[in-house]
């Protein structure tokens, strides 16, 4: 298990702070991230950093997995390079109008450009996805978590016997990101991974499932029966390879450019 956590901090995003709001798991409306049914929660609400569970089906079998509006990883791969040497030109593509059932896929016009988390020019992007396993524990014990200060100003989190810390997530050189929720309170902690994963104190509750895609959501020039822009979802590798597109490479930390 250790090897796969390992594997995973290393294509870990790293955030910055600890942000220690208390927010109501049930606090408002739905607040779909996005276009379409990937803003379906199955819990109907989102936690502190957008992320939320959902169901996706593959292979014809239906499991919950979490949702969030960023890709992973220190350096985020792959770069996609849609035709950016062609300025202001179109490219067709094809895409799923959900990435719940992938059963419904349509053309879709879009400008070219390099499409990636650090690119200045993605034209025809909405958002970008990603859908890993939950990932939650429970607490064995009375204990706190993140402990330290930031300013002056302690930055721990308790956490009761028997409560969860739900959709945890890898960030970088070690840390991962999770919500500690008491009752139908969560509050956002970040921590070293050995502090749940090697932890006495806290038992992962999930299975281990390496589960992992990254998609992109498109604005289409084509539009539908109603008279608006269509929107497709693309797989990055889907995206890759289809004809024309190419993979693009960074330029420094934070560039990206085409090969």
């Amino acid at each position: 298990m250790m090897k796969n956590v390992l594997l995973s901090l290393s294509l870990v995003y790293g955030l910055v702070g600890c942000v220690s709001k208390t927010v109501e798991v049930n606090s408002g409306p739905r607040i779909p991230a996005g276009v379409g049914d990937v803003g379906s929660s199955t819990d109907g609400a989102q936690d502190f950093m957008g992320r939320y569970r959902l169901p996706l089906e593959r292979d014809g079998v239906e499991k919950i997995r979490v949702a969030y509006t960023y890709w992973s990883g220190e350096w985020p791969s792959p770069v996609i390079d849609v035709k950016s040497k062609q300025k202001n030109g179109t490219t067709i593509i094809l895409g799923y109008l959900s990435p719940r059932t992938l059963k419904e896929r349509k053309t879709c016009t879009i400008k070219n450009g390099i499409y990636h988390p650090w690119s200045k020019n993605s034209p025809s992007l909405i958002n970008y996805y990603s859908f890993v396993s939950p990932v939650d524990f429970e607490a064995l014990k009375d204990t706190v978590l993140g402990e330290g200060t930031v300013d002056g100003v302690p930055t721990g989190v308790k956490v009761p016997k028997g409560s969860k810390v739900v959709n945890v997530i890898p960030l970088s050189e070690g840390y991962v990101s999770g919500a500690v929720k008491i009752g139908q309170n969560l509050r956002p902690v970040e921590v070293f991974y050995t502090d749940l994963y090697e932890s006495k104190n806290f038992v992962r509750i999930t299975p281990e499932d390496d589960f992992r895609e990254q998609w992109l959501h498109f604005q289409c020039s084509e539009k539908d029966a109603a008279g608006k822009s269509r929107t497709v979802f693309v797989r990055d590798q889907d995206l890759l390879s289809q004809p024309g597109i190419a993979q693009g490479t960074f330029d420094d930390y934070g560039k990206v450019k085409a090969q």
